[in-house]
């Protein structure tokens, strides 16, 4: 009895100690890193608290915001994304623990798979997903259980909040359903689905009244390219470094192997390998970014735990990867805080951007500033000048983003106004501005005019031997009459051609003395040879 004692409070002792140094890691790593541009646009989001973005649901503006309220800085982005760092692996102990208890097995399976560790500390929808995904799983073993009203409100809750945290959150609980169809027989799933159905109802609201830009982008126009047999490859060798880099293929072979007996097990497992499956085929219509599928690193982490736990003679292969892998991430932090980070490729993105963007607001004699086909730029800059008004415009061969909701430019009309591009054909007259990172063209505007919300839509083409033929419908959505004469705005019309890198103007019609009444539209033929 007392050596049972002694060894599960040794276990108990063990997974807190290592708790505390993975949370002061991250901690340490929040501090210390400069910021990425994808979490500089996630800081512009929460400036603007919303139900929804263009990118992505609201959950990680509200975490920035909460954080960036205790800390003006860096670690107050990451704050809180530390902090669901580590309850989202006190969740992971609390999946596994019923299989039986060993803290090193557990935190040895932790640190082999690499990826857990940069998303702990950087502020993207991945590590408040990856919490919730633990959470869903912690509630859903209670609710098979017991599934009564609080079991099935929270883990509603919970499933909402999944949603709300990145949108390939609904691929857990649709999996975790098809491994047990039961559920549709009961009253209390379906009141779940009622609750979570009635808690996403804002972010729905949102998508209504933004003519559904998050799903039109995703689901069209994101990542669209012809299949290449080549990226199935590609896909398959990221999943093994996600998983690893030393043993991914290990837990992919016990994923595999596991066997499940009972609908908990069934639902780790399946879904874990349903969401591997789903990303797999995904990529016969366009690329993929690999970090897609780290929610299916919490069940796979789950499975790998209760299989390896019975197989003792393995267990060396595994402390020997964490501890690579621990001396890894100990020499990460201790590169990130020399003079040598901002020169590896890996850490580059994070430093000396504090830099670009003081030369800038210098050059631009701290007007405001309009960024060119620059959504990442533009909300870097916003970052280091902690200007949440920058404002950043697409060209037409440019993806929309949040800028594109926003609208900044609209509060700046009439105003003096600089616009930063990358484009060096951009202005036929521009001061060149050279950065340790970029370099820019400026261009300074006096009354300062934007009508980027005009439309155009093509209603006929013709294609002639020699001649291209287009009617093209122009609508204004603005309250004040649009005229153009080669006094004020030129305005032309251009026809392109896509090559490698760049967009190349085949020829251009100007259009002198365009004219088009307030909330009006107006058709014109173009005409190219």
């Amino acid at each position: 009895m007392f050596t049972l004692f002694k060894v599960r409070n040794n276990n108990q002792l063990l997974f807190i100690s290592f708790l505390i140094l993975f949370t002061l890691f991250n901690l340490f790593s929040a501090a210390t890193m400069g910021i990425h541009y994808d979490e500089a646009y996630y800081w512009l989001y929460s400036r603007s608290l919303s139900w929804g973005y263009f990118d992505h649901p609201p959950m990680i503006a509200w975490l920035i915001f909460v954080g960036t309220k205790i800390f003006d800085s860096a670690l107050g982005v990451r704050l809180l994304i530390v902090i669901i760092s580590s309850l989202s692996i006190l969740n992971l102990w609390i999946i596994v623990k019923p299989y039986g208890e060993n803290a090193l097995l557990f935190w040895s399976i932790i640190f082999s798979v690499m990826i857990i560790h940069p998303y702990s500390f950087i502020a993207t929808p991945d590590a408040p997903l990856f919490f919730f995904t633990t959470l869903f799983f912690v509630l859903y073993r209670k609710y098979l259980d017991n599934d009564n009203f609080i079991n099935v409100f929270s883990l509603a809750l919970v499933s909402s909040l999944l949603f709300y945290s990145k949108y390939q959150g609904v691929l857990i609980p649709f999996f975790v359903v098809l491994t047990n169809l039961k559920l549709l027989r009961k009253w209390s799933f379906w009141l779940c689905i009622f609750i979570t159905a009635l808690l996403m109802v804002p972010h729905l609201l949102w998508q209504i009244n933004h003519n559904f830009a998050s799903l039109q982008y995703h689901l069209i126009d994101s990542h669209k390219a012809p299949f290449d047999p080549m990226l199935l490859v590609e896909y398959v060798f990221s999943q093994l470094l996600i998983a690893g880099p030393w043993l991914g293929w290990l837990f992919f072979m016990v994923l595999v192997m596991f066997r499940a007996d009972y609908r908990y097990e069934k639902a780790l497992k399946w879904s874990a390998i349903g969401i591997f499956v789903f990303f797999f085929i995904t990529t016969f219509g366009g690329d993929f970014e690999a970090d897609w599928t780290y929610v299916a690193v919490v069940p796979l982490v789950a499975v790998s735990y209760v299989f390896l736990i019975k197989k003792e003679k393995w267990h060396k292969w595994l402390y020997r990867s964490a501890l690579a892998n621990v001396g890894l991430l100990l020499i990460a932090k201790v590169i990130v805080i020399t003079p040598f980070a901002g020169s590896l490729p890996v850490l580059k993105m994070y430093y000396g951007w504090d830099t670009d963007a003081e030369i800038l607001k210098t050059h631009t004699a701290y007007y405001p500033v309009v960024f060119q086909d620059t959504w990442n730029k533009a909300a870097r800059f916003a970052w280091y000048t902690r200007d949440a008004g920058v404002s950043n415009l697409n060209s037409g061969q440019y993806r929309k983003n949040q800028f594109d909701i926003w609208q900044n430019h609209e509060n700046m009309k009439g105003e003096t106004v600089f616009v930063l591009t990358l484009d060096s054909l951009q202005f036929t007259d521009a001061t060149r501005v050279e950065t340790p990172k970029e370099v820019w063209y400026m261009k300074k505007i006096d009354n300062f005019r934007s009508y980027y919300r005009l439309t155009f839509s093509i209603e006929e083409q013709q294609f002639n031997q020699n001649q291209v033929q287009f009617t093209v419908k122009i609508d204004n959505p603005y309250d004040s009459d649009i005229e153009f004469d080669k006094s004020s705005l030129p305005l032309t019309f251009g026809i392109y051609d896509r090559r490698p890198g760049r967009w190349f103007m085949l020829e251009e019609i100007d259009m002198a003395n365009f004219h088009i009444e307030a909330e009006h539209s107006k058709t014109v033929s173009l005409s190219f040879s």
